[in-house]
């Protein structure tokens, strides 16, 4: 079956679009970076338990199946929170910087236009 000229633009434009997030400076990139690799090592981890697992006769297809699944959600959401905390420090912290910069920017121009009447006057 042939791919049709938009499913082969759709695909492009996908591609291009992981690779501009995961270059990306801002803090979508910064997420990108730390949680795809952390989440493919975990899965192919959980994904190697499971098969093994399966291989001994520990359990059969099914609860191997749910055990994948739950191991899955579990870490992912747990990579998700983590990093959703990540986020809110790091705004947290530019919050501050942005405020200590408003703060000393009122300390110049308060002291700004008192140095700059003293040189007029005095040249």
């Amino acid at each position: 079956m042939p791919i049709r000229p938009q499913s082969r633009l759709a695909l492009v434009q996908s591609r291009e679009s992981a690779r501009s997030l995961l270059a990306s400076e801002g803090p979508g990139g910064a997420v990108i970076r730390r949680l795809l690799p952390a989440a493919i090592v975990i899965l192919m981890v959980l994904g190697f338990a499971r098969w093994q697992g399966e291989r001994q006769g520990l359990y059969g297809t099914e609860v191997g199946l749910v055990l994948m699944t739950l191991g899955a959600i579990f870490v992912i959401g747990g990579l998700l929170c983590y990093f959703a905390r990540w986020l809110d420090r790091n705004e947290a912290a530019r919050g501050n910087c942005v405020h200590a910069l408003g703060e000393t920017c009122r300390r110049w121009e308060r002291w700004e236009a008192p140095l700059i009447r003293r040189h007029l006057w005095s040249g």
